[in-house]
């Protein structure tokens, strides 16, 4: 499957934490600046919904294409 550039609009980095035993309320920071990204259910329900939206075959640019209308309202994530 094709990939997707997820990064922290704050700084750029593309690293983040999450607990190593995380939870649907767990949140997700920055690997480098340590923003708070979200929870982990939010983040993992607009990823889902995105796929969803691709289909089965996507190309890179439909994936990124998705990724980024599904994340246009996280202020803090930003997709290249």
């Amino acid at each position: 499957m094709p990939a997707v550039n997820i990064q922290c609009a704050a700084c750029g980095a593309s690293a983040f934490k999450a607990p190593e035993k995380p939870s649907v309320s767990s949140v997700v920071t920055c690997g480098s600046c340590g923003c708070t990204l979200g929870t982990v259910s939010e983040i993992e329900k607009v990823a889902k919904s995105a796929l969803a939206q691709v289909g089965k075959n996507p190309t890179s640019e439909d994936l990124r294409k998705a990724f980024k209308q599904a994340f246009k309202n996280f202020g803090t994530i930003r997709v290249e």
